[in-house]
Formats: C-alpha cells, structure tokens, sequence
C-alpha cells in the first residue's frame, strides 16, 4: 500500500536534489509517473472499474514519448557540446 508512496518521495526528492544531471531528472520523473499508475491501478481495485487501467496505459504512454523525445534532444545537444550539463543548457536561446 505505500509503495507508491515510497516511489512519489523518492522521485520528488531527486527532482529537487539532482537539478543539474539530465538522466537523473529523466530517472525521477519515471518514478513519479510510475507511483501516479500505481495510484490509479489501486484506485481501480477499490473502484472496480476500468477507469484505472486506462489512465494508467495513457501515462505510461504520454511519459514513453516524452522520454524518447528529449533522449534524442539530449543526445544532439552532446554531440555537440560534450557536456549534459542543464545549467548550460538553461541558457541557451532560440
């Protein structure tokens, strides 16, 4: 039962903490966005509907999208600098 509680802590205490490391951001939003389907899926037992399964598909899906896209950024962006470090990349423009 608190399992996911346990992960949405973890994940939000590495956000907060690993604020300049890119896959370690991208490692914590993971384990946000998999304590949220753990949330809907025990939601759903209670529930007994579908609702939950759905939901959760639909973010496992929206956060698989969004990791590939800004893998593939992040790794143009190193080819060309060498570097993933985010305080760089913050000041970047255009």
């Amino acid at each position: 039962m608190g399992s996911f509680l346990l992960l949405f802590f973890i994940g939000l205490l590495g956000v907060l903490s690993y604020s300049s490391n890119l896959i370690k951001l991208l490692m914590c939003f993971e384990l946000l966005n998999l304590a949220l389907c753990l949330i809907f899926l025990i939601l759903d037992l209670y529930l007994c509907t579908v609702f939950g399964h759905v939901v959760s598909l639909l973010i496992i899906l929206i956060t698989a999208v969004e990791t590939v896209i800004l893998l593939g950024a992040a790794v143009i962006y190193y080819n060309k600098t060498l570097n993933l470090n985010l305080h760089q990349l913050m000041r970047l423009h255009g």
